[in-house]
């Protein structure tokens, strides 16, 4: 995680040479900073954009988030020793991963490159070669597939 958000880049065009000019906030200022450094920092806050995107569709939490009591995830699932929570988790498991073995080739391939490799669409599209909203369109049906597969 970072603390960027999108104000923190800035570009523009020298007027003069053309030449493209990097900014990012320090401290509430737009310092002009290489295109090495501009670089670093966006990929960094795109890739957390990406994550959190991802994260967010899975329903994923953060173990340190706070529940509506007040407990941090990670001592709630600790203090719980509940036997049926742990055998139905096991199940579940087991269940995504028979779902995702019945998957073709290509559904593996596109859930191993997103999820395993964390690669994001965008690299794997030009791998690929082929349009973003394609590979984004399929992954959205396997999610779904696999959703629905494991809701039953």
């Amino acid at each position: 995680m970072n603390d960027y958000n999108k104000n923190y880049f800035w570009t523009t065009k020298d007027p003069m040479t053309e030449e493209k000019k990097y900014f990012f906030k320090i401290n509430g200022i737009m310092v002009e900073v290489s295109r090495e450094v501009y670089n670093v920092c966006f990929n960094s806050y795109t890739k957390s954009l990406r994550d959190n995107r991802r994260d967010e569709y899975a329903q994923l939490s953060s173990m340190d988030a706070i529940n509506k009591d007040g407990h941090a995830l990670v001592d709630v699932i600790a203090s719980q020793s509940d036997v049926e929570q742990e055998v139905y988790l096991n199940i579940m498991i087991q269940k995504l991963r028979d779902e995702i073995e019945k998957l073709d080739e290509e559904e593996k391939k596109i859930i191993f490159g997103l999820l395993l490799e964390d690669k994001s669409i965008r690299k794997m599209a030009i791998e690929w070669n082929i349009p973003e909203m394609t590979l984004h369109d399929r992954k959205k049906r396997i999610f779904d597939k696999l959703k629905k597969k494991l809701s039953k």
